[in-house]
């Protein structure tokens, strides 16, 4: 099994979809761009043409987001997922937000 090493603090979004399957998904490679980002696929697949899309409902993937602080961490996360796009998706937008104030 392949191992994560986090120097630092990490905060994890997920992206989540209804019972949505072949939608495609866009925008991944975009927020892993971002310095600190990592995208994880649980419910992704191809289709006949190698697109990414949705393999059914539930959560679709997982942004994380690394920063020297909780709040770096949620920026980073939340910054990847506003560059990720697909039908149904939702995310909860207050992950880690009581977290990232505390000092």
């Amino acid at each position: 099994p392949a191992r994560v090493a986090v120097g630092g603090t990490a905060a994890v979004a997920v992206c989540a979809a209804g019972e949505v399957r072949g939608a495609h998904v866009e925008g991944v490679d975009d927020a892993e761009a971002i310095a600190g980002v990592t995208v994880f696929h649980a419910r992704t697949a191809r289709d006949v043409e190698g697109r990414l899309v949705t393999a059914g409902g539930g959560r679709i993937l997982a942004v994380t987001g690394e920063g020297a602080t909780v709040a770096e961490a949620r920026e980073r996360a939340y910054a990847g997922i506003a560059l990720i796009r697909f039908d149904g998706m939702q995310y909860r937008s207050d992950i880690a937000e009581r977290a990232g104030q505390r000092r």
